[in-house]
């Protein structure tokens, strides 16, 4: 088990890695800050002078070096847009979408699991054809869309939901249950599918020819048997939630998230912020498919006798 431990760290490293390298890239591929800090009728002096201040003057290997070696300490720069800690305004953000990405993910949960039992245990009747046309309803509508009509219907028609912004639980009411319908479509269609499976092997039939009961058979034998699929594709809509699948949510509900903060970086140019926005939304990604790997010895003993 250590050394399977060590080895999914090893592979944090290397996501981290990747990330650092991709997003010095990608900011250094959209265009000159210098052009966006510096008023239009700024001489060439004044922005040479600034390229120059801010680094940019020097070839590509030496600012990456620099870049890699700041941000391993946390130092990012100051925000251009802010004028503070590119690092601090990322992390000050960064509890929002968890706030909302974790009410979101639970309620996507909670509603799938049993509607994809559910499903599986009454294959080809009418509660799983409307079990089916729900999930792939939740996949298939677009999240703005989505969060734009029940804003007009429950905040401006009926004002049961404040229109946007960030406060009390009625807040967060409106945006989570918009960015929970596609998760919830996918992870309830994955249930389904894996309880099929499970239901149609050797163990379940014998497990009721010894007179087991069907809700001992289903909820402790095959859900059970089922988790890691679940499991697995949990964590991959978790991640994506928190890859940045919140920031269309966060922008239609004005959400003060990290999502809603890559939106401003870009607008802004802001190219610290950006990297540090990127590199920490990529570290709690990586953290969060480690801790999905590590729950599968919880289900499944011989991952953890094998490892």
């Amino acid at each position: 088990m250590r050394r399977y431990i060590i080895g999914r760290l090893l592979f944090v490293f290397v996501v981290m890695a990747s990330a650092l390298i991709v997003v010095f890239i990608l900011t250094h591929m959209v265009g000159d800050p210098v052009d966006l800090l510096l008023p239009l009728d700024a001489h060439q002096e004044q922005a040479d002078q600034m390229r120059i201040a801010l680094g940019l003057d020097r070839p590509l290997w030496e600012q990456f070096k620099d870049f890699a070696s700041r941000a391993i300490r946390g130092d990012f720069g100051n925000s251009l847009w802010q004028r503070r800690p590119a690092l601090r305004v990322a992390l000050e953000s960064l509890p929002n979408t968890m706030k909302l990405v974790g009410a979101a993910f639970l309620l996507a949960v909670v509603m799938a699991v049993p509607l994809g039992v559910l499903a599986a245990v009454k294959q080809g009747s009418t509660l799983d054809k409307i079990t089916s046309l729900l999930a792939l309803q939740g996949v298939s509508t677009p999240p703005f869309w989505l969060g734009l009509m029940l804003m007009m219907i429950l905040s401006a028609k009926l004002h049961w939901f404040p229109t946007s912004g960030m406060g009390g639980f009625q807040h967060l009411v409106l945006p989570a249950v918009t960015l929970a319908m596609r998760p919830m479509g996918r992870i309830a269609q994955m249930v389904r599918s894996a309880m099929l499976d499970q239901l149609g092997e050797l163990y379940v039939t014998t497990a009721r020819a010894k007179g087991l009961s069907e809700t001992r058979v289903v909820m402790v034998h095959a859900l059970k048997n089922a988790a890691i699929a679940i499991v697995t594709m949990a964590g991959w809509e978790l991640g994506r939630l928190m890859a940045g699948y919140s920031a269309v949510v966060e922008w239609v509900f004005s959400w003060p998230g990290i999502g809603m903060m890559v939106v401003k970086a870009i607008d802004n140019w802001d190219f610290p912020l950006l990297q540090a926005t990127v590199v920490v939304t990529a570290l709690t990604i990586s953290l969060v498919n480690l801790l999905v790997d590590l729950s599968y010895s919880l289900f499944d003993p011989r991952i953890r006798s094998e490892n």
